[in-house]
């Protein structure tokens, strides 16, 4: 899979740039630190917050990233950071490993998780 297949917008037509390119760019730094995920991100600067999933995992749920950080900073770098870090929590919470995909782990979540999993 490529790393452009894991961004997944959901209206392209109310999408700007700037929300495209920011989304692009968590998408790829996440494959880049958990590779072989199904990252799915959606950014909306407008209301301030980008929203992940892993469709391996569900394709209803995942979580909310304030653009701004603590400080107020919104510069790349710092959003990228917080994306990985809430990205490899979110994968704990599911009692994942952080890193890189493994199929067999999968099964298991699936099992545990019943209904919420579509």
């Amino acid at each position: 899979m490529a790393v452009s297949d894991h961004v997944f917008l959901e209206s392209e037509a109310f999408r700007t740039q700037a929300d495209y390119a920011t989304a692009k760019a968590i998408a790829e730094d996440l494959a880049r630190h958990y590779p072989g995920h199904a990252w799915a991100v959606n950014v909306e600067a407008a209301n301030g917050i980008a929203t992940i999933q892993n469709f391996h995992l569900s394709t209803r749920y995942g979580f909310l990233l304030h653009l701004r950080g603590r400080r107020g900073d919104h510069a790349l770098p710092v959003l990228l950071h917080n994306a990985k870090m809430a990205a490899g929590e979110f994968l704990e919470r599911y009692k994942l490993p952080r890193g890189a995909y493994r199929g067999g782990d999968y099964p298991q979540v699936a099992a545990d998780l019943g209904p919420v999993l579509p």
